[in-house]
């Protein structure tokens, strides 16, 4: 019996199309990337490659984005397929690391692939794989691919993209040839509808063809939206009254905040109105005595018990900060039919196998850390994808609560968006590249290797254009150059053109306005030296004077000394200077008459009578001596000035000036009138040379991004000491063996000895500050708990300087590597670690934000110190006190949540 066969009779329905042929081609040996909506079945096609592995006795890895799903997938497989068959690798957990099934991290296995790699591997799973698109994880998903031996099949399942061929033959070059499987059909038709501010549900065609009278979109003034309303959305209990009138129930109810999600679920509280019949509530009860025997310390929160009171009405609260425990917990209700409604923000539409009758969504605008925007259509259907229950529903329903301020045009361009392509996030870490450096290949190889990245193959297309752009443009520029000019020389237009810009330049410099400062590099009024000749305006007629010395105010208005022929020197603005006449050598001027013009020895005798009255004799009489010498040498130049001729001057000038040379270019009297035709094509011939250098510039920078990113990466581990000769050193070593956002930050904390000499408890807390988690602790908690022990304020200090040190590296190099040390973890991860017990009040005293956050900071902090704790390139004595503080924080309500 075929393995299709095997596996075909192990389901009571019959398979999808797109599922057999999914499956026909992992049977063949061939990679497989499928694109498909939420719930149309693309788990099934991951099933069956896990089917062919174990049949052919080889390995499988199974890769997702988020640690809640890996062991969501861990906890199914080990069912289907035995615990001894199916392992888990998260960093924080490993479990069977040598099982046939492997669930892992995408940042766990890419390590595995740069190093020895995984024996016996013959498959890769890549769960949602559209994360490729995602600017914070995107670049893993990329290296997986490029990394992986060509022997092994990879299997995509992805949300539906637009772009999922594109996809296919990027990894058909780099890896293998894959073959794409789009289905964007739904299995339960899916109908969208919007529920107004008084929670009528509106058809969206009939609010499309405007046949619906919508309450909060009435037509106002522009920044009038949503302030006739007491409030902006409809009020939750209202909608979910609406929905179980409909039959729409069970319900995933979307808000893009956690302080909505709980004000949602305490509206529910204070009306009181359960949407479970007693048998269920008892049924609830039960379970969630089942948890607290379990885990007592799940009672003890206030929004816990909130949670608890909330699900004996039959309704949920789901988001990141909520226990994984307690999470799991509405999870399982959800299932069995328990809770009605989730209040849920987006991060339950990721993976998590909780299809519904209905979901709703409370908006369509989300904040992100750039502000707020719409949601995009591919998120959309992500979250729109759980409605609709296959085999139960007859069709799924997404109720979009119309937000005030949004409005229907907003609304409705989001619904009927067409689903946007995943565009490459690929960008090079410190860990990226000490890995590439790791594997000893030649620079031409690791060129390679870097530009096989999807980001790349997205820039091809790009340079592709650019370069028909650069043809076309090169095209253009031959063309213009062909222009048939009558003179049969069309480069003298140019030079023509250059020399009318020089005259032109020459003239608004000196002639006119008299502007200080230079254009197109010509000399100006305030360059004129002593003696030069210049032109002035005086009583309405052209005058010929001497410039004597130039004064600028500030450094814009600009005054001249000048002596003029009958023998008076006169201040003058430059405005009045028509001319400058720079072919006629300056006269020359007495020595000691200064750049101001005024006579030395005069001015310094003045100043002397003020400064040294017993000197006054002296000073008077050297100052009447000099000022009848330079008396008698101004007469002098002021008779040189009458002897000259203004109309020869002006004659010299202009022989041996830029008019000179622009009349003695055959276009200034052009024998067949084509001057202005002539100008016209060498403009264009100017514009399109300009825009292929631009085009040019561009296509350099396209072709060789990643390439030169990397070498700059490479440089600043070069500045650390990392790396040397393009060989790894010891700190470069130990940057390749971690898995963090800031790999170098980490390692120089090492190097510059953070963590030497500190307790366990302390070193957790500092290496607590190194956590890439975007909630932290109450600051104020954090500033009270550092004054109290300065040794770890210093050590706190010392992080953030060589996080300082790291950050001017990469500013410098124009990388943007997240880079952050915050001490909000701090408080609690002390106590803790230092053995207390009493979880919520380290919470409440020590913390201040949502457990489950504190939590996943937790099992990251001890995959973290684990890393460090393995590292040979750590000291012994820091790696023993790491290794013990990640053994006591992993324990307790932390270590319950490791698997959840």
């Amino acid at each position: 019996m075929q393995l299709l066969e095997r596996f075909r009779s192990r389901y009571p329905f019959p398979l999808d199309d797109f599922q057999v042929e999914a499956i026909r081609a992992i049977e063949a040996g061939q990679s497989v990337i499928v694109s498909a909506p939420t719930g149309a079945g693309k788990t099934l096609v991951a099933e069956f490659a896990i089917h062919a592995a174990l049949a052919a006795g080889r390995r499988l890895a199974y890769t997702t984005p988020l640690k809640a799903l890996s062991n969501q997938k861990f906890a199914d497989f080990t069912r289907e397929f035995g615990a001894d068959r199916v392992g888990i690798l998260t960093g924080d957990v490993k479990v069977n690391p040598h099982a046939a099934i492997l669930v892992m991290t995408t940042e766990i296995l890419r390590n595995a692939l740069y190093g020895s790699g995984l024996d016996g591997l013959a498959y890769i799973v890549l769960d949602e794989c559209h994360y490729m698109g995602d600017e914070g994880r995107g670049t893993v998903w990329e290296e997986i691919i490029v990394a992986a031996p060509p022997e092994v099949v990879l299997v995509g399942l992805s949300a539906t993209v637009a772009n999922v061929k594109e996809i296919a033959d990027w990894i058909s070059i780099v890896h293998r040839p894959i073959v794409p499987i789009y289905h964007p059909h739904r299995p339960v038709p899916l109908a969208y509808v919007i529920a107004d501010l008084a929670g009528e549900i509106h058809e969206v065609d009939r609010v499309r063809s405007g046949r619906a009278r919508v309450v909060g979109d009435e037509p106002r003034g522009p920044d009038d939206r949503g302030r006739w309303y007491t409030r902006r959305v409809v009020h939750p209990t209202v909608l979910l009254e609406a929905l179980e009138a409909r039959g729409w129930l069970p319900t995933i109810y979307f808000i893009f905040s956690r302080v909505g999600c709980e004000r949602a679920m305490q509206d529910v509280l204070t009306e009181g109105k359960s949407l479970l019949a007693a048998p269920q509530q008892r049924e609830v009860d039960t379970a969630i005595g089942d948890l607290i025997r379990e885990s007592p310390t799940v009672a003890e929160s206030v929004l816990n018990q909130s949670v608890f009171e909330a699900l004996r009405l039959g309704i949920g609260l789901h988001h990141a900060g909520i226990l994984p425990s307690v999470k799991r917990l509405i999870e399982v209700l959800f299932e069995r039919g328990l809770c009605k409604a989730v209040f849920a923000t987006e991060t339950m539409s990721l993976g998590i196998h909780m299809p519904a009758r209905s979901v709703v969504l409370q908006g369509l605008t989300k904040r992100t850390d750039r502000g707020f925007r719409s949601l995009s259509h591919n998120e959309l259907t992500q979250m729109a994808g759980r409605a609709g229950r296959r085999g139960i529903d007859p069709e799924g329903t997404c109720v979009i609560a119309l937000d005030a301020r949004d409005g229907l045009d907003d609304l409705l361009r989001v619904i009927d968006g067409s689903p946007e392509p995943i565009e490459s996030q690929f960008k090079l870490g410190y860990g990226s590249v000490a890995l590439l450096l790791s594997t000893g290949a030649s620079p031409d190889a690791l060129r390679r290797r870097v530009e096989s990245s999807f980001g790349q193959y997205q820039n091809l297309k790009r340079v592709r254009e650019v370069e028909a752009d650069v043809r076309a443009l090169e095209a253009s520029l031959e063309e213009l150059r062909r222009y048939p000019a009558p003179c049969g020389d069309f480069q003298r237009i140019g030079r023509y053109r250059r020399a009318r810009q020089e005259v032109e330049a020459r003239r608004q410099a000196l002639g006119r306005g008299g502007g200080v400062g230079s254009r197109r590099g010509e000399r100006t009024v305030a360059e004129a030296e002593p003696g030069r000749l210049v032109l002035v305006r005086r009583g309405g007629a052209p005058t010929l004077a001497m410039v004597l010395g130039i004064h600028a105010i500030r450094g814009h208005r600009v005054l001249i000394d000048a002596l003029l022929p009958h023998g008076a020197t006169v201040r003058i603005k430059s405005g009045v200077i028509k001319r400058v006449f720079w072919a006629t050598p300056p006269l020359h001027v007495p020595r000691d008459r200064g750049s101001d013009g005024r006579e030395r020895g005069r001015a310094r005798s003045w100043r002397d009578r003020e400064r040294d009255a017993h000197e006054r004799d002296g000073r008077e009489r050297e100052g009447r001596d000099r000022h009848a010498m330079d008396g008698r040498s101004l007469r002098h130049l002021a008779a040189e000035l009458e002897r000259l001729s203004v109309a020869e001057l002006v004659d010299r000038e202009r022989a041996q000036g830029p008019e000179a040379a622009l009349a003695a270019i055959e276009c200034h009297r052009c024998p067949w009138g084509a001057t202005p035709r002539c100008d016209r094509e060498w403009r264009e011939l100017e514009t399109v040379t300009e825009r292929l250098g631009i085009r040019r510039r561009q296509l350099e920078q396209l072709r060789g991004a990643y390439w030169q990113e990397f070498l700059r990466v490479v440089e600043v581990l070069e500045q650390f000491g990392a790396v040397r000769d393009r060989q790894l050193e010891e700190k470069g070593r130990l940057i390749a063996g971690l898995r963090h956002d800031n790999e170098l930050l980490v390692t120089e904390g090492v190097a510059q000895g953070v963590f030497n000499d500190l307790s366990g408890p302390e070193a957790a807390a500092i290496c607590s500050a190194l956590i890439e988690e975007a909630r932290s602790g109450d600051p104020a908690l954090a500033r009270t708990f550092l004054k109290k022990r300065p040794k770890l304020k210093r050590k706190l200090d010392q992080l953030m300087r060589v996080a300082d040190t790291v950050h001017e590296a990469q500013r410098a190099r124009h990388l943007r590597i997240p880079i952050a040390v915050h001490s909000g973890f701090m408080p609690a991860v002390f106590r803790w670690a230092a053995g207390e017990d009493d979880w919520s009040g380290i919470v409440e005293e020590a913390f201040g934000g949502h457990e489950g956050d504190l939590i996943r900071a937790m099992r990251r902090l001890i995959d973290l110190l684990r890393q460090l704790a393995d590292s040979p390139e750590v000291p012994a004595e820091t790696a023993r006190v790491l290794a013990h503080a990640s053994r006591v924080i992993d324990r307790g309500i932390v270590l319950e949540s490791a698997l959840i």
